[in-house]
């Protein structure tokens, strides 16, 4: 959505100031594999790669990713559904979506709070 100049969350952004971009190295190679599968490969990984070097990516290292993979297990088996073969394409931010959680997580965290 950030990427590609999507005007609700560049506004969003706007509102905010100056908004640090971060993700993790997870999500780059998500974004790469998109473009991979892409029908305009070429531009899509210039795209992505302009995207990638405007922010800031975090490592992660194995238990890190042990942990995320796990997490992930754990979430699907308690949110997503029953049939284990359906799980394959479900997606976390859709789950989290159907649950009213999308938008930016600082936000809920403080909204919790108040």
């Amino acid at each position: 959505m950030l990427i590609a100049g999507n005007p609700a969350v560049l506004e969003r952004m706007w509102e905010k100031g100056n908004v640090a971009v971060y993700t993790c190295t997870i999500v780059r190679g998500e974004l790469m594999f998109m473009v991979q599968n892409s029908q305009q490969k070429a531009t899509n990984i210039a795209r992505v790669q302009a995207f990638l070097q405007s922010i800031y990516i975090y490592p992660v290292d194995n238990e890190t990713a042990d942990i995320y993979g796990q997490f992930k297990a754990e979430i699907l088996q308690y949110f997503g559904p029953k049939d284990r073969k359906k799980r394959r394409k479900t997606k976390i931010q859709e789950l989290a979506m159907q649950r009213g959680l999308g938008g930016f997580p600082h936000e809920r965290l403080h909204q919790d709070r108040d």
